[in-house]
């Protein structure tokens, strides 16, 4: 077995992939189960993109040990060729945590978790066009589920949730965004909508005023705070109203 294992990896080097399987198949037959085998069988099997039957190597090889970081990594990018996205962020999450400073699957996780996430997020835009916001709701979920960072994400879901009615949820997810962009307009709106929907009167003065600092010219957001600042005397006794216009 071992004599063929070699000459698999021999063939796999030079760019043989469907010989090589075919020696690590060989070579399995005597040494069943042989976790070297199977993630190098595998590895051919990605190459010659038979995605189901190295996700299935892989798996083998996880049966018998579930920390092994390579067939973590290439059951995850089979995963992917099969188009289970979620299964393969799974499987990269998995190798990053048992190996924090493996680069190459930070930079594959990040490369498939945003694309996966992208999808999510164009899903969950076809839903709200449809008005069907609680399936956007739960797209822009599993969007942000792979991808925290997809602000996109974030923005939408806050104005599918404005739009439910759901304001608090609304508030923390365009404080989400601005966790990660301080200036994002789109979010410092929808805050300061849920936050006037929330009695929070003050709170939505500031994130429409600075609406305004960044958009001068964004007469709905000019509105919006209008009608904000006339709420503060019954939301804040102690604040100053805003100054009389000039006769």
């Amino acid at each position: 077995a071992m004599a063929l294992k070699e000459r698999g990896n021999e063939l796999l080097r030079a760019g043989e992939a469907r010989k090589a399987e075919v020696a690590y198949s060989a070579a399995l037959s005597l040494s069943p189960g042989n976790v070297m085998l199977l993630n190098n069988r595998a590895a051919a099997r990605l190459k010659l993109e038979k995605f189901e039957e190295a996700a299935a190597d892989a798996a083998a090889v996880l049966e018998r040990r579930p920390a092994d970081v390579k067939a973590l990594f290439r059951r995850g990018q089979a995963l992917e060729g099969t188009g289970d996205t979620a299964g393969a962020v799974a499987c990269l999450r998995r190798v990053v945590e048992l190996e924090p400073t493996n680069g190459k699957a930070a930079q594959e996780l990040l490369r498939v978790s945003s694309a996966a996430s992208e999808a999510k997020k164009k899903a969950g835009n076809d839903r709200m066009k449809a008005g069907d916001l609680e399936a956007a709701v739960a797209l822009y979920t599993q969007a942000v589920e792979l991808h925290a960072s997809n602000v996109a994400a974030l923005n939408n879901r806050a104005q599918a949730r404005l739009k439910l009615g759901q304001h608090e949820a609304a508030a923390t997810d365009a404080s989400a965004v601005l966790a990660l962009d301080a200036t994002n307009v789109k979010a410092l709106f929808r805050r300061g909508q849920a936050r006037r929907a929330l009695g929070d009167a003050r709170g939505a003065v500031e994130d429409l005023e600075t609406v305004l600092d960044l958009e001068p010219a964004n007469a709905t957001a000019q509105r919006m705070l209008e009608e904000a600042r006339a709420l503060l005397p019954q939301a804040d006794p102690g604040a100053a109203a805003p100054p009389a216009a000039a006769a």
